[in-house]
C-alpha cells in the first residue's frame, strides 16, 4: 500500500510527533489523576510532577512557553502572548483594538474571507472605515514587483485616507504580502500607520516573519497548519513596547466584562495572575500539543523557503508536462505553496471530485472548484517516486476533467 504523499499543511498540518508524545503523556497523566493538586502550579510554573510523566517534564510554566512562541514568531523577548481555543477570537479583539485607534483602514482583496467579514464587523460603528485594495491581480496578471506594487499601495493609502492596516503575511492562496516593505514605504512617504494588525496563519512554521514584528502591533495565528500541532491553538503576539500594555489592558477587561467568550484565553490570563477574571473547565490538549510541536520545530528561514521553492520547480515540470498551468507570482512573493490549475475548458470539473481523484492516489492536497488545486510543499527534497506518483494523479485528473467536460450537454 502506498504511504500518503501530504502536500495540505495550508490546510491543515500533519500530527508532529514531539505533539503526540506530549498529548499521549499528558493524557496518561490525567486518565488517572484529572485534578491532580499540583497540575496548576505545574501549568504555572513548571513545578515538578510525579515521576513518570515523560516529555512533560520539559515544560517551564506558561509564561516560559509564551516566551518561546514570541521567539518562534521572531519577536522580542518583551513580546506579549495571548493564547486562545480559536484564532478567530483573537482576530476580534486585535481588529477592536485597530479601529479605537484608527479612522480608516487599508486590508487586501486576498484576506481570507471570514476575516474580512470580521473586519467589516469591527468597523461597524465607522462608516466608510475599510477600504480594500487589490492585490492578486497586479501581482499574478501584471507581474507588478514588490517595489511597484508598495509603492503604488502607499499612494492610495494616503489619498484614502487610511491610517491603519489588517494584512496576511501570506495569503491563503500562497502568495506572501511584503507587510513590512509596506510600512515602511508608507512612512517613507510621510503617511500615518497608528495600528498594525497580521494575519499569519499561513505563515506560522512557514517563513520567517522577524520583519513583520518589527512594524505591527498585532500578530494572530494558529498551530494547526504549518507547525504540526493538529489541535487548535489561537496564537496573539503583541511585540511592540509602544502598544503591548494597552492591549493587554483591553484584552483582560473584555474578559472580566464577558465580551469575550473564550474559556482558555480567561484561563491562560488567570493562570499568569490577572485579577477578576473568571475562567471555567476547559480541554488543555491544545495547550499541550502545541508545546510539543513548538518544541522541536524548525525555525523557517530563507534556506527552507528556498527548498520548498526547489521543490516547487520540480513538480511544475511534471505539471506542464500532464496539461497543468502553474499559476506564478513574480519571485519575490512566492513561498512553499504552488497553485496549479487545469487548461480553461476543463475547469468544469467540482471541486470535491477534483480532491478525490488525488485522495484514490493517496496524495493529500486542496483542490477548489475552476480546475485549482493547491500544494503545500515540504523543505525535504521531493523524490523520484513521489514525483512519479504526482505526475500519474495529475495526467488522471486531466483525462477525468477532460471526459468531464465532454458529457457537458451543448
Amino acid at each position: 500500500m502506498l504511504g500518503l504523499l501530504y502536500l495540505d499543511s495550508a490546510r491543515i498540518g500533519q500530527l508532529s510527533p514531539y505533539a503526540r508524545q506530549s498529548l499521549d503523556d499528558f493524557l496518561d497523566f490525567v486518565a488517572t489523576t484529572p485534578t491532580h493538586p499540583q497540575l496548576i502550579q505545574w501549568l504555572r510554573t513548571g513545578a515538578p510532577l510525579p515521576d513518570g510523566t515523560g516529555s512533560l517534564s520539559r515544560w517551564r510554566g506558561i509564561e516560559a512557553f509564551e516566551q518561546s512562541i514570541a521567539k518562534m514568531f521572531g519577536g522580542p523577548a518583551c513580546s506579549r502572548v495571548f493564547l486562545s481555543s480559536r484564532s478567530v477570537t483573537l482576530i476580534r479583539l486585535g481588529l477592536q483594538q485597530l479601529f479605537k485607534r484608527c479612522r480608516r483602514c487599508m486590508t487586501v482583496d486576498t484576506c481570507w474571507p471570514r476575516y474580512l467579514q470580521e473586519l467589516h464587523r469591527a468597523s461597524a460603528e465607522k462608516s466608510d472605515s475599510v477600504f480594500v485594495k487589490s492585490y492578486r491581480r497586479p501581482v499574478f496578471d501584471r507581474g507588478v514587483s514588490v517595489e511597484a506594487f508598495c509603492e503604488n499601495l502607499c499612494l492610495v493609502y494616503c489619498s484614502e485616507g487610511c491610517d491603519g492596516l489588517f494584512l496576511p503575511a501570506v495569503d491563503h492562496m500562497g502568495t506572501r504580502i511584503p507587510v513590512a516593505r509596506i510600512v515602511r514605504t508608507i512612512r517613507e512617504f510621510g503617511g500615518e500607520v497608528r495600528f498594525v494588525v497580521v494575519d499569519a496563519a499561513q505563515a506560522l512554521g512557514h517563513v520567517p516573519l522577524d520583519d513583520d514584528c518589527k512594524v505591527a502591533d498585532f500578530l494572530v495565528a494558529g498551530t494547526h497548519k504549518w507547525l504540526g500541532s493538529y489541535s487548535t491553538l489561537g496564537i496573539g503576539v503583541a511585540p511592540q513596547l509602544t502598544s503591548s500594555a494597552a492591549i493587554e489592558h483591553d484584552i483582560q477587561q473584555a474578559l472580566r466584562d464577558s465580551v469575550t467568550d473564550d474559556g482558555l484565553l480567561a484561563f491562560i490570563e488567570q493562570l499568569r495572575g490577572s485579577v477578576g477574571i473568571q475562567s471555567e473547565t476547559v480541554n488543555l490538549c491544545p495547550l499541550i500539543s502545541a508545546f510539543g510541536a513548538q518544541e522541536n520545530s524548525r525555525q523557517p528561514t530563507v534556506d527552507s523557503i528556498t527548498a520548498q521553492l526547489r521543490n516547487a520547480r520540480r513538480v511544475i515540470r511534471i505539471a506542464e508536462r500532464s496539461g497543468w498551468y502553474a499559476e506564478l507570482p513574480e519571485n519575490e512573493y512566492r513561498c512553499g505553496i504552488l497553485l496549479l490549475q487545469l487548461p480553461k475548458q476543463q475547469r468544469q470539473i467540482p471541486a470535491s471530485q477534483l480532491q478525490q481523484l488525488f485522495a484514490d492516489r493517496s496524495i493529500s492536497l486542496t483542490a477548489y472548484d475552476r480546475g485549482l488545486v493547491r500544494l503545500s510543499l515540504p523543505v525535504e527534497p521531493l523524490n523520484a517516486k513521489a514525483l512519479e506518483r504526482l505526475e500519474h494523479a495529475l495526467v488522471a485528473a486531466n483525462h477525468a476533467a477532460s471526459e468531464n467536460y465532454e458529457s457537458i450537454p451543448g
